[in-house]
């Protein structure tokens, strides 16, 4: 939450280091609001700012989440992501920075840590059928998976699919392939074909 008036920001850093000669900061993110609190900005380190909001951010609680994973650095605001760069280095310690009566406003501090690597999904575990072909390999994304019925747009859990797929795809960035796809007859919009 910010106030009228108070035009500074709130610093959250990121360092690696394991012993105080070692410590070097990998990265800053700031959060601050004009000084009327018109908007919300995000500025990060050696970028500049990267985002302003299109709400006024006085009398408004804002959520910031900072996520490092899989060497990607994702900023989160309000749940939206707002932000995703490359990221080097293991964050050892993070340090909070206020300004003015900031100090009074930042609450819910929460720091977390992955206990173990993440497993990464493969296609059989999301439904994606995999055969061995004379010509390649062939992928079968179930309709179910991607499209509810009657729709054509992708649910929810299809982006997790796509992204298996295209992994697959990028390691093989050599192979000639081939995108087979179908709809019914079904269509809502067929009563709009010429």
């Amino acid at each position: 939450m910010f106030l009228k008036g108070e035009c500074g920001e709130a610093p959250i850093s990121l360092y690696t280091g394991k012993s105080l000669g070692e410590i070097r900061k990998l990265c800053g993110v700031t959060v601050g609001p004009g000084c009327s609190g018109e908007a919300v900005y995000v500025s990060l380190s050696k970028v500049g700012r990267i985002f302003k909001s299109n709400y006024k951010s006085l009398n408004r609680r804002i959520h910031i989440a900072i996520q490092v994973r899989r060497k990607q650095l994702r900023i989160y605001l309000n749940g939206k992501r707002i932000a995703l760069v490359p990221f080097k280095g293991n964050v050892d310690y993070v340090k909070f920075g206020s300004f003015g009566r900031y100090k009074e406003l930042l609450t819910d501090i929460r720091i977390a840590k992955y206990s173990k690597n993440e497993e990464k999904p493969t296609p059989e575990k999301l439904g994606i059928k995999v055969k061995k072909t004379a010509k390649g390999t062939k992928l079968i994304v179930p309709e179910r998976l991607l499209f509810d019925f009657g729709q054509f747009f992708l649910k929810p859990g299809a982006k997790k699919a796509l992204k298996v797929v295209a992994q697959i795809l990028k390691s093989n960035p050599k192979k000639k392939i081939l995108i087979v796809g179908y709809t019914d007859n079904d269509c809502p919009c067929r009563e709009h074909r010429a």
